[in-house]
């Protein structure tokens, strides 16, 4: 289990607002753009040509233009982008800026919506953070994700086959599918985080809890987190669902609600978790604390027995001549057998009261 790395943050100090600055690590990888646009009876995906000469297609009345562009470390696209659809440079401003917290705002050409995606590697063991930025208004789509990595796959693929409600709906309920499909990564991590705290518990009982101190750290922080991320989460869904802007629809506010419930949910889910994990904490200090205190019978059990035998061994040990015991031919096995007697005693007294 491995602590989240901490990425590296490049300052604004004194630029103006709305000037768009990338703030998270810089890629190498290609930036990578995906337009589609769709009503209910048709799909197409257009072509947006080269890095060399992007061409960016208009919004079309009835159908919604979805943009999904993976990678924002190239700010000049960002401000192209935001010229050629009226994006207000607030909102590309949040979207540079990768150490956002999860925060919806409404602009006069569109609403704003930014959010954690969480994915959990196998391999490392520990929960990745990616930053997703959404923006709509009536006939656009707009979302950037921060790596090459599409987690949008399975959107794409319900759009272009037809499936389920999105391409009979307008802009806001692509919007509430995409921060749904994130919402969804919340309940695959809390599932590994649980089973990462069974492991946990597992070692507790099985006596293996020599490196227990180091992982439960490393889980409370995860949990530290997870939580900081998922109450402004909350918090953004809420305002969501009771907003009274023009760009959200009335037939779409159940789900948004429902998504709000989702989160409830989730929250709730997690700071059982954390108690749990709690729980472990304090039961690890009573494992050691018994162990201890067995320890310690042993030993006193020990001292016990042993104290007679050396007040004896001490009393004849002393070196005075007029000892009479010391002249007796059998003196030696006879000490022998009352300190073999005296310490099978005191292990049977021991005994008897289940001392031992």
């Amino acid at each position: 289990m491995c602590a989240r790395s901490k990425k590296p943050r490049k300052r604004k100090t004194g630029l103006p607002p709305g000037t768009v600055v990338y703030t998270g690590v810089h890629h190498d990888t290609p930036i990578s753009v995906d337009v589609c646009r769709y009503d209910e009876q048709s799909f197409e995906l257009i072509d947006t040509g080269n890095d060399e000469r992007l061409e960016l297609p208009g919004t079309t009345a009835g159908k919604v233009l979805w943009i999904d562009l993976r990678g924002v470390h190239d700010a000049e696209l960002l401000k192209v982008l935001g010229q050629r659809y009226d994006i207000h440079p607030l909102a590309l401003e949040d979207i540079a800026d990768t150490h956002q917290r999860p925060k919806f705002d409404e602009y006069p050409s569109g609403v704003i919506m930014i959010f954690p995606s969480l994915h959990w590697s196998e391999e490392t063991g520990e929960v990745a953070e990616e930053q997703i930025s959404v923006y709509f208004n009536d006939s656009l789509v707009f979302s950037s994700q921060e790596r090459s990595a599409d987690i949008f796959t399975n959107v794409k693929a319900r759009l272009q086959e037809g499936r389920g409600k999105i391409r009979s709906r307008s802009t806001d309920y692509l919007a509430y599918i995409l921060i749904d499909h994130a919402v969804d990564s919340y309940y695959h991590i809390l599932d590994k985080l649980q089973e990462q705290t069974e492991l946990l518990e597992n070692e507790i009982h099985g006596g293996k809890s020599a490196a227990f101190r180091q992982k439960i750290h490393y889980m409370k922080y995860e949990y530290l987190n997870l939580r900081k991320g998922l109450m402004p989460m909350r918090e953004l869904v809420g305002r969501l669902s009771r907003a009274d802007g023009l760009f959200i629809h009335e037939e779409t506010r159940p789900y948004l609600r429902d998504l709000h419930d989702h989160m409830l949910q989730i929250i709730e889910q997690m700071e059982i978790q954390r108690e749990v994990l709690y729980g472990l904490q304090e039961l690890h200090l009573s494992e050691i604390s018994f162990q201890m205190n067995r320890v310690m019978k042993v030993l006193t059990i020990i001292t016990t027995i042993f104290v007679p035998l050396t007040f004896l061994a001490g009393i004849y040990g002393m070196n005075f001549h007029h000892m009479p015991e010391l002249a007796y031919r059998y003196s030696y096995p006879i000490l022998w057998l009352v300190m073999i007697a005296i310490a099978l005693g005191l292990v049977y007294y021991f005994r008897k009261k289940d001392w031992l």
